[in-house]
């Protein structure tokens, strides 16, 4: 699974141990799962801040289409 910002699904609750991803979205047959880890009103903000959240809450640089620049 990516993750990128704009995610197609959501993380499963971490208060069981089966890992069951929702769909947020349509996701076609073969097409990649990606869930999201800022949410929906973390979109709003700023690629900068967005990818320095990341960064420092989940040890990694985005570099998914909204923060880098090349989302549609």
């Amino acid at each position: 699974m990516r993750v990128p910002c704009s995610g197609d699904s959501r993380p499963p609750s971490p208060s069981n141990r089966t890992a069951t991803v929702v769909a947020v979205k349509d996701i076609r047959q073969g097409e990649e799962v990606c869930i999201d880890y800022i949410g929906a009103k973390r979109l709003r903000w700023s690629a900068p801040m967005r990818r320095r959240r990341l960064l420092r809450e989940y040890l990694f640089e985005c570099a998914c289409p909204l923060c880098s620049g090349a989302a549609p």
